[in-house]
């Protein structure tokens, strides 16, 4: 049911997509890991650098992550919305058709007693 509802504002998010943010992650971590202790006062150093540049990006794929979450969570509730509204329209149309029909059963059977 909600699973095919499609919005252009938000597009569902593929898992190829969230399998590469993680692996990015992933090797983030890995390589955090690996590093050794930053000394006082090296701040300089290529490698310190390169460490600081991975926290930064590992901080920043956590908060997309985050915001991606966020994102398809508004997307299910838009998509169940969705899907209620139109249930509800579609059993109204169909009252509505059933009431029109029985009018024109009886105007039909008016014209043709008269």
């Amino acid at each position: 049911e909600g699973s095919d509802c499609r919005s252009p504002t938000h597009p569902p998010i593929s898992t190829r997509h969230r399998k590469m943010k993680c692996a990015r992650l992933l090797a983030a971590v890995l390589l955090l890991a690996a590093a050794p202790p930053a000394a006082a006062g090296v701040e300089a150093d290529p490698l310190n650098k390169v460490v600081s540049l991975l926290e930064d990006l590992s901080a920043k794929v956590a908060a997309d992550g985050e915001k991606e979450a966020k994102a398809y969570q508004e997307y299910v509730e838009w998509c169940d919305d969705a899907s209620k509204n139109k249930n509800f329209e579609i059993k109204t149309a169909t009252a509505k058709k059933a009431k029109l029909e029985a009018v024109i059963g009886k105007a039909a059977g008016d014209i043709e007693a008269s």
